[in-house]
């Protein structure tokens, strides 16, 4: 799941918050003697003051997932678009900061206790002082946690389940095919680094099928190298890689070039694949035989389907062997 930040406000909306909640909590204060009165205000609003930051980043720090934490592919997904390492530093001087305020405030509660009562204002102004200059001093660690936080929305939100990524040029009919497997428009999410979205669908509520444009639709040789590691993110995400060829070659790419893009694809996920032969009712016996040949299908054993997904061609096969793969090696599967 997408890593879930609570929002960060700037640290004097934080002070602001604490001296006002402080100062109500002083305010209802009461003792018959008027130099307990005094020295107990006090202590409130020290108290107060620190329960109120303490409180907000610890609040930060525990709902912040630890990057390592996270699953491989969220891991590799946020060290594109963050610097993991300062990420660490930013956690790690909040932990500083609500740590030392803890201690700061017993230092000081101490010192209210044995002070005189004209000494009890300076003492307030000297924490307060202090307690400023500590949010003060991790406000660009604060700020970057909130950037973080920004750059996280755009993360895809994918489910932790038996995962299949379709791959093949643009216009061969993905999105075709995986509505007709999913029998639903597919879920429409935001993606780093491809300038359209990707595609999301669910076979029986068990298995996860995505389309993702502007990653497994390129030639290696079209791609950055940021986008390049995107690509390798797949690797982590998913458990099959679903291959779409348009052997009508009507998606305006020639068989050769979508072979070239298979072989590639092929290299770079080591992974079980389905094929797809799609749009079959387009084109003739002979370019799917020449397809099948080129494909080499008896020494690669992969399985290959005739399908036209406009027509729900050879659909219903697609969807048994998934289904099944799921059921065969469901450990296999689950594992990433």
């Amino acid at each position: 799941m997408i890593p879930k930040i609570p929002k960060v406000e700037n640290y004097n909306v934080i002070l602001n918050k604490a001296f006002r909640r402080a100062k109500q909590a002083a305010d209802n204060v009461s003792a018959q003697d008027p130099v307990m009165k005094k020295r107990l205000k006090e202590l409130i609003r020290l108290e107060t003051s620190t329960m109120v930051v303490v409180t907000y980043l610890k609040n930060i720090h525990d709902k912040v997932p630890r990057v390592n934490m996270l699953s491989p592919f969220y891991n590799e997904l946020i060290s594109l678009i963050v610097d993991k390492n300062q990420f660490k530093k930013s956690m790690a001087a909040i932990r500083w900061a609500f740590e030392f305020l803890e201690k700061f405030l017993l230092e000081y509660k101490k010192k209210i206790k044995g002070s005189r009562p004209q000494d009890l204002m300076r003492l307030r102004t000297q924490f307060y002082g202090r307690l400023a200059s500590v949010l003060k001093q991790i406000r660009r660690d604060m700020e970057y946690i909130e950037m973080c936080r920004i750059q996280f929305k755009v993360l895809p939100d994918i489910r932790d389940m038996p995962t299949i990524v379709i791959a093949g040029l643009p216009n061969v009919g993905k999105s075709s095919i995986l509505k007709a497997i999913t029998g639903a428009n597919p879920d429409i999410q935001k993606y780093p680094f491809t300038t359209r979205s990707i595609r999301i669908g669910n076979l029986e509520k068990t298995i996860q099928i995505i389309d993702t444009p502007g990653l497994l639709d390129r030639l290696m040789e079209k791609r950055n190298d940021i986008e390049m590691r995107s690509v390798l993110a797949l690797k982590y995400l998913a458990n099959k890689i679903l291959f779409v060829f348009d052997v009508s070659e009507t998606c305006g790419y020639p068989l050769n070039v979508q072979l070239k893009l298979y072989r590639e694809i092929n290299k770079t996920f080591d992974l079980p694949f389905i094929i797809c032969i799609n749009k079959i009712d387009m084109a003739s016996k002979e370019s799917i035989v020449n397809l099948k040949k080129e494909l080499n299908l008896s020494v690669s054993k992969i399985p290959v389907f005739e399908v036209s997904a406009e027509k729900d061609i050879g659909i219903a096969a697609v969807k048994k062997i998934i289904l099944l793969g799921v059921m065969e090696n469901k450990d296999k599967f689950y594992k990433h």
